[in-house]
């Protein structure tokens, strides 16, 4: 009798509690297509903007087709280019790209990040390390040549060493380089190849980073 009196409370239970559980259910009586023409698409979101890198996107456009980049950069900058270089395709993340014509290793680009954008021994030492080289002390950093761009005090870096291509291929590649403290951002001048090639383009490196001024130099 004592086993029967439990189960029926325990049945009882469970009822009760069946009872105040509310069930909704939701019915579909009928599909409707929406034509293309009503369809509403998020809108499209640039590069920098997918990637959540902010405001600054506004200030620096990732890509350009001309001389000027496009966009809505207070300063915008401005360059020439060697008769002997060609301009590559646009990329992300840079101002523009060119080679020397013919050339199927060697690029220079342009581009900026915001703020230090990681500091200038960590830059240095990470494109010593892309071509297999130790990374520099503070000191070796501070002793590094500078020269005047854009109204700042550029750091100049020349290196060499074994860059492994796509291929697995370990090259014998030098990299030219420039940072300079652009407005509230870093900008960098970077020319990478091997080194049968870039030993002849020294002089167009520097002639390219001569040239790059901004508007705000011509009103001055």
């Amino acid at each position: 009798m004592k086993y029967f009196l439990t189960a029926v409370c325990c049945w009882t239970a469970l009822f009760l509690a069946a009872c105040n559980e509310k069930t909704f259910k939701n019915e579909i009586h009928s599909l409707h297509k929406v034509p293309p023409e009503e369809r509403i698409f998020p809108p499209a979101l640039s590069t920098r903007e997918r990637l959540g890198l902010g405001d600054s996107a506004q200030h620096h456009p990732m890509m350009m087709q001309s001389e000027e980049p496009e966009g809505e950069s207070e300063h915008q900058l401005k360059w020439e280019a060697p008769v002997s270089w060609e301009k590559r395709p646009a990329q992300a993340m840079r101002l523009v790209t060119y080679a020397p014509k013919g050339s199927v290793s060697s690029e220079c680009s342009i581009f900026i990040l915001s703020g230090p954008a990681g500091g200038l021994e960590a830059n240095i030492n990470r494109w010593r390390s892309q071509v297999a080289q130790p990374p520099l002390s503070d000191e070796e950093i501070a002793a590094l040549p500078r020269l005047a761009l854009l109204n700042n005090e550029a750091v100049l870096v020349e290196m060499s060493g074994v860059l492994t291509n796509g291929k697995g291929e370990k090259v014998p590649s030098m990299i030219y380089g420039l940072v300079c403290p652009y407005e509230e951002s870093t900008l960098f001048i970077k020319m990478t190849g091997p080194v049968d090639e870039m030993q002849n383009e020294k002089e167009n490196f520097h002639s390219f980073a001569d040239s790059l001024y901004s508007d705000e130099d011509e009103t001055e």
